[in-house]
């Protein structure tokens, strides 16, 4: 439903077909980055796809950069077979595939959930593609048995709606209400709702019948498997520059379980800066980017080493690449978004 730049690439596990957007300074559908400026690449969260940057690619602190994100497979409008091994050192692996196709140089991380999984796992792969990792909402030890429960429920839910000829919008709702849950706290605002039906129309299309083993490898497994770094491993990280970002009302992953990571990095001699948003749930990058993108646009011109960095201009605005599929689907400008819960979840199918 919201689709970019498209290039082929031949992976370790065959041919993908990554759907990508860059935006510069100029151009907000560029085909290839400025090469004078510091180059950003947004790795998303699981269930939804480029779209989430939404906030970040129209930000004129942030459009003062290269921005470029990519659907991850088995996500958005990006195309091809998820192998029968696909972890977090494939998709990394993937990831360094598609920076070499597009050509673009070490970029600073910015990864959200599923996206700091992949981040993290990038710098210890492909050190060389990494010149910073800006993780929100971290996800960097193993999840509690709970977390891992639900993740199976949405999944089993999901399995559940194509039961017979019509999908149940019943079940649907049902469905969709877990992962909001998990990743909004149930927030049911405008922006929420815009991204789930793009999610939703791209994921009845994905992940049908014959298709339910890509997504349990991709937003179940790719979490439940994992296990946490070893200190030789992490220290591999020492000379990155690293900031954590926790959202204070993460219903499933509190303050205590970054902790967990954070003293293992110590552990380790890697050195980092730690964040927290007040009132953000776990995408809060999403629902809370005006006080995340601000600690994003100094993180990168503190760890920018190239020409001088062009200022933001007074009254400048930007559309973000994503803004004309989020408006067909219903999405208002953030000024008429009142963030506020609603208890009505239906609307959220669409036609593709």
């Amino acid at each position: 439903m919201v689709q970019g730049r498209s290039v082929d690439v031949e992976t370790a596990h065959g041919r993908v077909q990554f759907n990508y957007f860059i935006s510069t300074p100029q151009d907000t559908f560029a085909q290839e980055i400025d090469p004078q400026l510091p180059t950003l690449l947004f790795l998303h969260p699981a269930w939804l796809a480029s779209s989430s940057w939404h906030f970040q690619f129209n930000d004129p602190s942030l459009r003062r950069f290269n921005l470029v994100s990519l659907d991850m497979l088995s996500h958005g409008k990006t195309k091809g077979d998820v192998p029968e091994v696909y972890g977090q050192v494939e998709m990394a692996h993937d990831v360094a595939a598609f920076m070499e196709a597009v050509k673009l140089p070490a970029c600073i991380i910015f990864g959200l959930s599923l996206g700091t999984i992949i981040g993290l796992q990038l710098a210890l792969s492909h050190p060389e593609k990494v010149s910073g990792l800006f993780l929100v909402s971290p996800l960097g030890t193993e999840e509690a048995e709970y977390i891992q429960a639900g993740r199976r429920e949405i999944w089993n839910t999901w399995r559940e709606m194509f039961v017979g000829s019509d999908i149940e919008e019943e079940t649907t709702i049902h469905c969709m209400s877990g992962g909001i849950q998990l990743a909004f706290n149930g927030l049911a605002c405008n922006m929420v709702r815009t991204l789930v039906r793009i999610a939703l129309a791209d994921s009845i299309q994905r992940w049908g019948p014959g298709n339910f083993d890509a997504k349990l490898k991709t937003t179940v497994n790719i979490f439940t498997d994992r296990k946490s770094y070893d200190p030789q491993t992490l220290a591999q990280l020492s000379s990155t520059p690293l900031a954590l970002l926790h959202c204070s009302e993460d219903i499933a992953f509190p303050r205590e379980y970054m902790e967990v990571f954070t003293s293992q990095l110590g552990a380790a001699g890697v050195g980092f800066d730690v964040h927290e948003i007040p009132g953000a749930p776990h995408f809060g990058s999403i629902t809370h980017s005006q006080l995340i993108n601000p600690s994003l646009a100094r993180f990168v011109a503190n760890h920018w080493n190239g020409p001088e960095l062009p200022g933001v201009e007074a009254n400048s605005e930007f559309k973000s690449p994503f803004e004309e599929a989020m408006r067909k689907v219903g999405w208002k400008d953030e000024k008429d978004d009142s963030g506020e819960e609603s208890d009505d979840n239906s609307s959220f199918l669409v036609s593709s």
